[in-house]
């Protein structure tokens, strides 16, 4: 399969590949608000909940299938203006800090996906559910 990583902004990269044959995995930073709070950020640039409910809703008119990651507590802000969608959900240790004598944080995250994951598993076009 070919497989073509940019780091665009998201708008650009949809308008440039959207087809039925297209997956595009979003990671959006997170967004400084005050519902979601004590989080740093590790990205360059910022992103708003304004900026995180336009993309919600930008992915009601794609052709083609996504992936979206995000934080547990980010997620129900935006969960009603995706379109319909599926749901993994699974928890992990923040890699980017461990205090001397202390255990990582656990980090709870949201897959969110509009396609049927059944299928890729059944075709092995999947291995990471």
């Amino acid at each position: 399969r070919d497989v073509l990583l940019e780091n665009k902004d998201y708008k650009e990269l949809i308008q440039l590949y959207d087809s039925n044959h297209t997956l595009f995995y979003l990671d959006p930073p997170n967004p400084s608000t005050d519902e979601v709070s004590g989080r740093e950020s590790y990205y360059q640039y910022t992103f708003t909940l304004a900026d995180l409910h336009f993309m919600a809703r930008y992915l009601r008119n794609i052709k083609g299938y996504w992936v979206l990651k995000s934080y547990e507590d980010v997620y129900p802000l935006i969960k009603d203006e995706l379109p319909p969608h599926n749901v993994y959900k699974f928890k992990k240790a923040k890699l980017f800090e461990k205090l001397k004598g202390k255990k990582r944080k656990i980090i709870e995250y949201v897959i969110a996906y509009n396609f049927d994951i059944s299928y890729l598993k059944q075709n092995n076009l999947v291995r990471w559910i």
